[in-house]
């Protein structure tokens, strides 16, 4: 079966197709509902995120990295990537690049070498929470490729609490007490911290 049609003619255990990309195949047995999950034969193309969900808080700026691979020649034609550009979702079978979204537009930037792939959105709001991927385009007429799933981004405000950790007891009769601010949303990269004393911020 591929891309949830039966192929005809194929009946035996092993099944050789001319390679396809964007195709999916599962197979199943003759005479029986189930059928296996379904697959897809990339042959090397492949988008990897060290990162799978990520949280940032309102405001900030957040980085998301990929990397990429695809066959250096694809029926005898040295392959070629045209076009990478990062999406959050489809338009009616279009999707479109963040760079031409009127809402990221101004808060996007792409970096990266050969083969790696950074997506920078700055000024974060909570409405930028959403599945995020990558997509390259090569000049091979079938040679197109998403990352997918992509990576979740969750944000969100810092909403920070107050951890008393342990109390210890100082020589001079004095007590220390051992604070830990925590924020709800667990930071790629720690932040700095501000402390108050009575509504004081503390040198």
């Amino acid at each position: 079966m591929k891309n949830h049609q039966i192929i005809p003619g194929q009946t035996s255990k092993t099944f050789f197709y001319q390679w396809d990309p964007a195709a999916s195949v599962s197979c199943g047995l003759t005479g029986q509902k189930h059928r296996s999950p379904s697959v897809k034969v990339n042959d090397h193309w492949e988008v990897n995120y060290p990162e799978t969900e990520i949280c940032a808080l309102k405001g900030s700026t957040v980085e998301i990295s990929c990397s990429y691979r695809y066959p250096t020649r694809i029926e005898n034609h040295e392959t070629r990537v045209e076009h990478t550009f990062w999406f959050r979702e489809e338009h009616n079978d279009v999707l479109l690049d963040l760079k031409n979204d009127w809402k990221y537009s101004s808060r996007v930037r792409y970096e990266g070498s050969e083969k790696n792939c950074t997506l920078i959105i700055s000024n974060l709001t909570e409405t930028d929470s959403a599945e995020y991927k990558f997509r390259f385009i090569t000049n091979h007429r079938r040679g197109k490729f998403t990352g997918s799933p992509g990576v979740k981004l969750s944000v969100s405000d810092p909403q920070l609490q107050i951890h008393v950790r342990k109390s210890i007891s100082h020589p001079d009769n004095l007590k220390w007490i051992e604070l830990t601010c925590q924020t709800s949303c667990q930071l790629s990269d720690p932040p700095s911290y501000i402390w108050f004393k009575n509504g004081e911020k503390c040198s």
